[in-house]
């Protein structure tokens, strides 16, 4: 199972047309990047994008659930068509790679954190400020508490002769 974090090299590729080409590709802004969604055979894959400084866009796929080898696919079309609309050039295989799990990135504002919680809603991790559903903008539905009735406990009392 993945929850990996790859690294694409974008170098110097402007965070403008890095940006616009998410959007076209119906990513939307958050906190620290953008979330959205790549398919592959049909499946609907959770990539999260954040932007560093220094030329490296960093590609989380959080959901474990999704084997390693549809996630890299994922990665690879992703990586595949931001390359090639922002610089112009077919994406060379070095030029992206695995960083390691994402088992310590905040699911909102893509931090890596070293305590995160689980959202009774979606099932995402998030660090302390986002922890909460309204606080990460939580696309699950309401939690749903489910009662158990009460036993009343039946005491049985045996007798034995005694002797």
């Amino acid at each position: 199972m993945s929850g990996l974090i790859f690294a694409l090299l974008l170098g110097a590729a402007s965070l403008t047309a890095l940006s616009s080409t998410l959007r076209a590709m119906g990513f939307e802004e958050v906190a620290g990047g953008w979330r959205g969604y790549v398919r592959v055979d049909g499946r609907p894959v959770r990539v999260l994008a954040s932007w560093s400084g220094d030329g490296t866009l960093r590609l989380i796929l959080p959901d474990r659930s999704v084997p390693e080898d549809v996630c890299r696919e994922a990665v690879r079309r992703l990586s595949s068509i931001l390359y090639t609309r922002i610089l112009g050039t077919e994406l060379p295989p070095e030029r992206v790679f695995v960083v390691g799990p994402s088992d310590r990135v905040c699911q909102y504002c893509l931090g890596e954190f070293d305590e995160l919680y689980l959202c009774p809603r979606c099932f995402g991790m998030y660090c302390a400020e986002h922890r909460r559903p309204k606080d990460h903008d939580c696309p699950g539905g309401d939690v749903v508490r489910v009662g158990v009735p009460s036993r009343k406990r039946v005491g049985v009392v045996l007798e034995e002769a005694c002797g």
